[in-house]
């Protein structure tokens, strides 16, 4: 059991511990909790089209949490994640978080990877019995806090290059409709989605991993980042 940040000790499998904890309680847990008079995490689903901020304004966020971390190679990484990946998929920016089910918009992954973070983030708080506001200022959690914000805001690495914007028809039923079949009238809508191209060789968390490893090197992630990953 971990205590006070404040009598925290750092060693590999105290680490290792409480980023499984921490992330399995994240996938696992299923209801609102609050702890603190802090809210933990809102399990509310919303179908929406666009992120809720503006892509400049996340995208800002994201490089000064990253480039916080001083890890090497990450400033080159976040050149990557912006430019042109030439082969008509979609840039970190640009990219949705998924075809259907979450953050399937431009700029999806982007606010996606913040929203693990922040969660993460909340958890990590909990786990060390400590206000979030209180965890960046204890030395004792600063390798926590990093830990947490390179394996959320890189999880999802593989999703980069991997989505393409596409078009297809689809029946849109209404009493006026031009056309019937047994479903009723209807008429053909073009309809704006977005297409897989998947050239990766690993599942995605290796993918996530192997491309961080190109810009950070062998050793930019430690081990129990790259399980968490």
């Amino acid at each position: 059991e971990v205590s006070n940040a404040t009598h925290y000790k750092y060693n590999s499998r105290q680490h290792l511990h409480v980023i499984v904890q921490v992330l399995s309680f994240y996938i696992y847990t299923n209801y609102i909790k609050k702890e603190n008079d802090f809210m933990l995490f809102d399990t509310k689903i919303e179908h929406r089209t666009e992120p809720k901020r503006p892509i400049p304004e996340m995208w800002k966020e994201y490089v000064d949490l990253l480039v916080g971390t001083k890890r090497v190679g990450v400033k080159r990484l976040l050149g990557w994640l912006q430019s042109d990946m030439g082969n008509g998929t979609l840039n970190f920016l640009e990219a949705p978080a998924s075809t259907r089910f979450h953050g399937s918009y431009a700029g999806g992954l982007l606010e996606h990877s913040l929203n693990v973070y922040k969660r993460l983030y909340a958890l990590l708080a909990f786990e060390l019995h400590n206000e979030p506001d209180e965890v960046k200022k204890s030395p004792a959690a600063e390798s926590m806090v990093d830990s947490i914000t390179v394996v959320a805001l890189l999880h999802d690495l593989c999703k980069v290059g991997f989505y393409k914007e596409d078009w297809s028809n689809k029946k849109n039923y209404s009493e006026n409709g031009s056309k019937q079949d047994k479903g009723g009238r209807f008429d053909w809508v073009e309809v704006h989605q977005y297409r897989v191209l998947d050239t990766h060789k690993f599942g995605h968390g290796a993918a996530s991993i192997e491309i961080a490893e190109r810009f950070m090197g062998i050793n930019g992630l430690t081990e129990e980042e790259k399980y968490a990953i």
